[in-house]
């Protein structure tokens, strides 16, 4: 292998070159010659530590077939001061891609979740280009898992608390939707953790040869040549309803087994927040305006009292009381019990 890591100083540009097939980090001169010494040692020390991330966390994680794929691959990590997101893909026509990353982040708790991130995305784009943008943001997040061990926890936290956000939901790069990310986080991880895991993620990344499948349809694809006999994993829609209820009931704690597999998104109590409907025509307003693929969860007595209903949703019945319970069968005892409704379709 070639040497890891040099620093190189040019009239235009102080780069810190990763392996020179795929990655290497640069600082415009003028914005280096502005750090002092202290800090351009310390800068050279933090990209030769994420240049090993990158080596041994995030090419590690590459099957062979797609470094294969990739192996012409290049991407320029520029450090840059100029406002902006912290850290942003901009894919070019040359194939040299360019991953823009704030040079204050460098230092943060997150920077290796974020250069996993726009990493992925250079990855991705280079093996399935054009994909649906809550199936690329969805993976670029559980790529950082997968690389750090760790989900995105602020996104995490936003999706909890606004059940609101769709999961085919729009992204735009001038406006940040942690909500939004989180809610797309959370179904990929779900989707690694019940579905196959690298394999899944993986022939999901790459697509489906000349197909030209994308988004919700190559998830159909990539399910159905797998053959899983689970519920959750049959196809698209299944998942998505099956990910809705589990985000609205996650308990670890379940009477049986495929309950508590099927069910379970995270370790712990992760359910959204109640969104509070104190009259009949509060509950219309809200099950009207939910978004396609989003969930909504309250007391199943209030529900019957306001005399809910949704014609457009999948409605599911969780127990509140050990051993845990999710089922499609109104429940006799209404009120140790909580109504879950996934919205299938617009009304």
């Amino acid at each position: 292998m070639k040497t890891l890591f040099v620093l190189i100083t040019t009239l235009m540009m102080a780069s810190v070159f990763a392996d020179e097939n795929f990655a290497r980090f640069s600082i415009d001169k003028s914005v280096y010659e502005q750090l002092s010494s202290t800090q351009q040692t310390a800068l050279g020390t933090k990209t030769q530590e994420l240049g090993r991330f990158i080596e041994n966390n995030v090419k590690t994680q590459i099957p062979d077939y797609l470094l294969e794929k990739t192996k012409n691959l290049k991407v320029k990590i520029l450090l840059t001061d100029k406002p902006g997101r912290d850290g942003l893909f901009i894919p070019q026509e040359s194939g040299e891609h360019t991953i823009a990353v704030q040079l204050v982040q460098l230092n943060s708790n997150g920077i290796k979740a974020l250069i996993a991130h726009e990493i992925f995305h250079a990855i991705h784009f280079q093996i399935n280009p054009d994909e649906a943008a809550w199936v690329r943001e969805g993976m670029a997040q559980l790529f950082e898992f997968m690389t750090t061990g760790e989900l995105n926890g602020m996104n995490l936290y936003a999706t909890i608390n606004d059940p609101s956000t769709p999961l085919l939901g729009e992204y735009n790069p001038e406006v940040s939707n942690r909500a939004q990310y989180g809610h797309d986080q959370l179904y990929f991880y779900y989707m690694y953790s019940h579905c196959g895991k690298d394999d899944f993620f993986w022939k999901l990344a790459q697509g489906e040869d000349n197909s030209g499948l994308k988004g919700s349809f190559l998830i159909d694809a990539v399910l159905d040549k797998a053959g899983s006999k689970q519920s959750e994993c049959l196809n698209f829609t299944d998942s998505a309803i099956s990910f809705e209820v589990a985000k609205a009931h996650n308990q670890i704690q379940f009477g049986t087994g495929d309950d508590k597999n099927k069910y379970n998104v995270i370790a712990g109590d992760i359910a959204p927040r109640f969104l509070k409907a104190n009259t009949q025509e509060g509950l219309k307003v809200i099950i009207t305006s939910m978004p396609v693929l989003s969930s909504f969860r309250m007391p199943l007595k209030d529900f019957i009292n306001l005399k809910g209903d949704c014609p457009t949703c999948a409605v599911y019945f969780a127990g509140n009381n050990f051993p845990y319970s999710v089922s499609e069968i109104m429940p006799k005892r209404v009120n140790d019990s909580d109504v879950i409704l996934v919205k299938l379709r617009r009304n």
